[in-house]
């Protein structure tokens, strides 16, 4: 079966027996055949629900509305945008043809090709063929959804020329025409609408974006700021405490090193001589002994007169 194009048991026009049951409205056949082609592999199974006749099943359901029929179908594989190989109809475009509003709306709501072209003729969308064949409830739906009914859309062939509108006017269909063009300017206005909304609040949210770099931007203004002081106070404190404490450390550093360089020349060492009978003496000896004690007993001892009479 795996190397047959045409499925078993089908007719010289390709038709099966799912697309009788299909055609006939048969819903307790189609499930038993849909069960039944459960045990075949993904592509024979494609094949067996969309077939090689001129109409897949799901357009001959879509023909006679068979809502039923079409939701079995759709649920069991069957593409909602499969088009026939010899004209490009979809399901769709049957629906619109023969104004199966309940099918419609189903294939739209499975998400299907609004508008799909078709191969032949002037390239009709499905909403061209509802204006052409007077199809006002499917037309209505189409134009509710977003399918342009009065100018041609970016991506229309040059060949095709003329509007729904134009072809529903030039079909007769004056009261159609009327109520698709006030459901369209509806339709536009609304989407006017809701796309000031969303730029409004686009701009809403723009504004606020700035006003948060803004916030942002001050407080690390701000904070640079206070670092800067910060930084500065401490540089002043630094400077002040080597202004206090830096001359006399100067001072004591120069003595040591004149005293050390006396005597690498080889001065020598004076040490004071007291006696208790002259008062002098003694207070000059009660003076060495404190100064002896206050330097850890001997820091004046080694020193030379010069340096204690300068001291």
């Amino acid at each position: 079966m795996a190397h047959l194009r045409v499925p078993p048991q089908a007719d010289k026009f390709g038709k099966a027996a799912l697309h009788v049951a299909c055609e006939r409205g048969f819903a307790r056949v189609v499930d038993v055949l849909l069960a039944f082609f459960e045990r075949y592999p993904g592509k024979e199974r494609s094949d067996l629900l969309h077939g090689v006749a001129r109409r897949s099943p799901l357009q001959l359901a879509a023909r006679f509305d068979f809502l039923g029929i079409a939701k079995n179908l759709v649920a069991a594989g069957a593409r909602v945008d499969h088009a026939s190989a010899c004209d490009g109809r979809t399901a769709l475009h049957v629906a619109a043809r023969f104004e199966s509003v309940a099918v419609a709306q189903l294939l739209v709501d499975r998400g299907c090709d609004l508008s799909p072209r078709t191969t032949c003729g002037r390239a009709l969308t499905p909403l061209h063929v509802s204006a052409m064949h007077g199809s006002s409830r499917v037309a209505h739906m189409l134009v509710t959804r977003g399918c342009n009914f009065h100018g041609p859309d970016r991506n229309d062939p040059p060949r095709r020329t003329m509007t729904p509108c134009d072809l529903a006017i030039a079909c007769g269909h004056r009261r159609m025409t009327r109520n698709l063009i006030e459901e369209a300017q509806h339709v536009r206005r609304r989407r006017h609408a809701e796309l000031q909304e969303i730029e409004s609040a686009y701009v809403r949210k723009l504004h606020r974006v700035k006003k948060l770099n803004r916030d942002r931007l001050i407080k690390l203004r701000h904070l640079g700021v206070a670092e800067s002081k910060c930084e500065s106070a401490a540089r002043k404190s630094r400077v002040s405490h080597v202004a206090q404490h830096g001359g006399a450390g100067r001072a004591t550093s120069a003595a040591t090193s004149e005293a050390t360089a006396l005597l690498s020349r080889g001065a020598t060492p004076y040490t004071p001589k007291f006696t208790a009978s002259s008062a002098s003496s003694g207070r000059r000896s009660s003076t060495a002994s404190s100064a002896n004690s206050l330097m850890g007993g001997g820091g004046l001892a080694g020193l030379h007169p010069a340096l204690l009479a300068r001291s």
